[in-house]
């Protein structure tokens, strides 16, 4: 089943779990490797705000822009969500001095290359639930147990409380679909 999930939806879900794993997905030879992360923030147009360490590599020598694939999940957590989207290398010292979201301690790494400052543009969110196994006592398992306690109380067991029929007390009824 497919359904619409609002933006309100998937940035507060995003924040609850706040850890997930990056995935890039482009064909490039040279790709920043796969990895976990911590969301910093979730904006209104859609984008996920997250840091990286920085690759061995230069990072001039990696696309700047490329598909890629957030699995956000956290394991008290009774759901997860895949989001794919296009991700964005932000090394634009404009760009980043104007990001009120990101605080001046990480903008400060940033720009001392410790760490390299990524968005997620979402264009795909998958939102899914996981199976919560019914308790050992449930309600539905409470009521049986108490009907099987009271239902036959004066002989103690199935057997003795139910009718044995045999065949031979059977009144036959006439045969109506025979031709």
């Amino acid at each position: 089943m497919t359904s619409y999930l609002s933006a309100l939806f998937i940035r507060d879900k995003i924040l609850q779990l706040q850890s997930a794993l990056f995935f890039n997905c482009s064909n490039s030879v040279l790709k920043i490797p796969n990895q976990v992360i911590n969301a910093l923030y979730a904006d209104e147009l859609g984008q996920v705000w997250f840091c990286i360490p920085p690759p061995f590599q230069s990072m001039y020598e990696f696309d700047k822009a490329f598909p890629a694939q957030l699995d956000f999940f956290k394991k008290e957590a009774d759901f997860f969500l895949k989001i794919t989207g296009k991700a964005f290398v932000v090394n634009d010292p404009e760009e980043l001095n104007n990001l009120a979201i990101v605080p001046e301690d990480i903008k400060q790494r940033i720009r001392n290359g410790k760490i390299v400052l990524m968005k997620l543009h979402i264009q795909n969110a998958e939102y899914f639930e996981k199976n919560i196994p019914e308790p050992e006592y449930s309600l539905p398992k409470i009521k049986n147990q108490f009907y099987k306690w009271f239902s036959h109380q004066q002989t103690g067991n199935y057997e003795a409380a139910s009718k044995k029929i045999s065949l031979q007390n059977l009144v036959h009824l006439p045969n109506i679909f025979s031709n």
